[in-house]
């Protein structure tokens, strides 16, 4: 098991992993990401355009990942 930080930015603010979690690969950490990424998207409430990101770091704190996802709320 490898241990990996996920820095979350919701658009309204970032949030730096201090505790991480085991992983077997990271294959696995970004899978849990992607989780992330729509559990974020189905919290947005507000309307307009929203980036949405998640860092993904190892236990040496070096960037191996960054997925965003952009959102836009719009009222037709």
């Amino acid at each position: 098991m490898h241990r990996y930080f996920f820095d979350i930015d919701d658009g309204t603010g970032a949030i730096r992993d201090s505790e991480g979690s085991d992983h077997p690969d990271l294959d696995d950490a970004e899978r849990e990401a992607v989780e992330t990424l729509g559990q974020m998207a189905r919290d947005a409430r507000t309307r307009g355009d929203r980036l949405m990101r998640v860092d993904i770091r190892d236990a040496m704190g070096r960037h191996l990942l960054r997925l965003t996802l952009k959102l836009t709320i719009e009222a037709l």
